[in-house]
């Protein structure tokens, strides 16, 4: 690990750092993640906020103007503003070229703060605001990184995630938007976002949300949910409301659950890759129509693979980070 503390980062904001030591800084941020970031921009927000770029020279200049007015008043040395502060507008320019590239890199990174989950890998957040986020496995959620302000509150989902959405004392809306260009717009309640290449899903649990999509003429349109019902998205953009759901399979995630109800064994090894990282493929292309239907809990691909495969009388083979499905013979 890549030494670099609070010292050196204020050094470096300052313009005394050396040309090895901002290489070290630049390495260090490239090898150290989310958490070098964070304490990056960290100090250099502390480090604005107690140091201007420009200082002004008001008291010379209102002794030069005085002069002007009162031809008594005693002579002014004229100073060259630009000279005098040559050395201080030169410095600034520096520091902001080395930020300005630091910044191109990272400038998504400087007003968000991205949380992510790996393959397998599920976290619970609470928001500023006080909004609780279920992330569910290889997703990815941002959110502004210094709070929402007045306006809409308003994060980015890749992914699939569970929110509890807090009310606030000035009614702000919630506003979730995805990668597949749809939006849901949410005062208070709770739901759940799926949002993938495959398609996209929305399950209100509680309260009533707005969901705007692009039609075919890319302007938007907006369908109201109530609670129990699931909008999907296809890839091709077709958009469908599914009434009240009798099990609640859209947030069985969260318990290691898989519900299936004749599910095709192609969506269920996009659902293994989307949540384990496993690429599963199979030897016999029929195989891919089958259908499973079932609960199945599985902490793992291992099992979820064990499961089906008991289930709809399949063998599977891994080769490398790969999985084959065949019929049992």
């Amino acid at each position: 690990m890549i030494e670099v503390n609070r010292t050196l980062l204020i050094s470096y904001f300052e313009g005394n750092a050396s040309a090895i030591q901002k290489q070290l800084i630049e390495k260090w941020l490239k090898e150290s993640g989310s958490e070098a970031e964070e304490l990056f921009y960290e100090v250099l927000e502390a480090w604005e906020q107690n140091n201007l770029t420009y200082a002004s020279a008001y008291q010379e200049g209102l002794a030069l103007h005085y002069s002007k007015l009162d031809p008594n008043a005693l002579p002014v040395e004229k100073k060259n503003p630009w000279l005098l502060y040559a050395h201080k507008i030169a410095a600034s320019i520096l520091l902001l070229v080395a930020l300005s590239t630091l910044g191109y890199i990272f400038k998504e990174k400087w007003a968000y703060q991205t949380y992510r989950t790996d393959f397998g890998e599920k976290k619970q957040l609470e928001l500023p605001d006080g909004t609780k986020v279920y992330l569910n496995a290889n997703s990815i959620l941002t959110v502004p990184r210094f709070g929402f302000g007045k306006q809409d509150r308003e994060v980015q989902l890749q992914g699939e995630a569970q929110f509890s959405v807090a009310h606030t004392p000035n009614n702000q809306r919630f506003v979730v938007h995805t990668t597949n260009r749809f939006d849901v717009i949410v005062l208070g309640t709770e739901f759940t976002v799926f949002s993938r290449k495959r398609g996209a899903k929305v399950y209100l649990i509680n309260g009533k949300v707005s969901v705007q999509y692009p039609s075919q003429n890319q302007a938007k349109r907006a369908i109201v949910m109530h609670p129990g019902e699931l909008l999907t998205v296809a890839e091709q953009g077709k958009v469908a409301l599914k009434p009240k759901q009798h099990t609640n399979t859209s947030v069985a995630w969260k318990a290691n659950r898989y519900d299936f109800e004749e599910t095709s064994l192609a969506e269920i090894a996009q659902i293994i890759n989307e949540n384990f990282g496993v690429n599963v493929s199979f030897q016999s292309p029929e195989v891919t129509k089958w259908t499973v239907s079932g609960s199945f809990s599985a902490q793992n691909a291992n099992e979820l693979l064990e499961l089906i495969s008991k289930t709809a009388n399949l063998t599977y083979t891994y080769q490398g980070n790969k999985v084959v499905w065949d019929i049992e013979r």
